[in-house]
């Protein structure tokens, strides 16, 4: 089974600490290069770092480990970046992480997608096998989904991690709910008892 990622669900797992979850849950993740791009200084396709490094610093905060603040810095001439950990965990990808070019992007999408939606969803459509894709986005797990694409998003990695015991799905939403991950609360409670 082959397993597309965008953009988003390897931000937000790279963020709160848990990117490694995805080798021991699917073995391998293939994403297109609109993504790595994307990954590498996405100017606008990162909200955690949209005029503020609160939402980061405090995701941050919550790790073992904190990060200085300073580290925070995503902008660049008042564009916002890739955050650092993220650029830096894509220039030395892990050996499960592929990158690969779809075989063809003529099939009608949804013109609101960005380049990295557009190319993970044409990545998993053309692979030809039955497959995943990773993607957060509503629009394109709605256009995914009307491709006959099977499709989760980081809260359903998540769920899946802690049905295996790779972590606990409380203390990792609590991770994820201090960055800029957009989730209503009744999508939330399906995973977790928020207060």
């Amino acid at each position: 089974m082959i397993v597309v990622a965008d953009t988003s669900p390897l931000n937000y797992l790279i963020l709160i600490g848990h990117i490694d979850v995805l080798e021991t849950i699917y073995g391998e993740v293939v994403i297109p290069p609109a993504v790595q791009d994307e990954m590498l200084d996405p100017l606008e396709h990162f909200p955690c770092c949209w005029g503020s490094q609160n939402s980061c610093a405090a995701a941050f905060s919550l790790r073992k480990t904190p990060i200085k603040a300073a580290a925070l810095d995503y902008t660049h001439r008042g564009n916002a970046l890739a955050p650092p950990s993220v650029r830096a965990w894509i220039k030395n990808p892990p050996h499960w992480l592929e990158v690969r070019t779809p075989a063809h992007i003529n099939i009608p999408l949804d013109p609101d997608l960005d380049a990295g939606e557009r190319e993970a969803i044409a990545l998993a459509h053309s692979s030809g096998e039955k497959g995943l894709l990773l993607i957060d986005e509503r629009i394109g797990r709605k256009e995914a989904t009307r491709l006959g694409l099977k499709v989760t998003g980081t809260l359903g990695v998540l769920e899946e991690a802690d049905k295996r015991g790779l972590l606990h799905i409380r203390e990792a939403i609590e991770l994820l709910r201090a960055t800029s991950f957009k989730v209503s609360d009744s999508v939330l409670k399906q995973f977790v008892d928020i207060p």
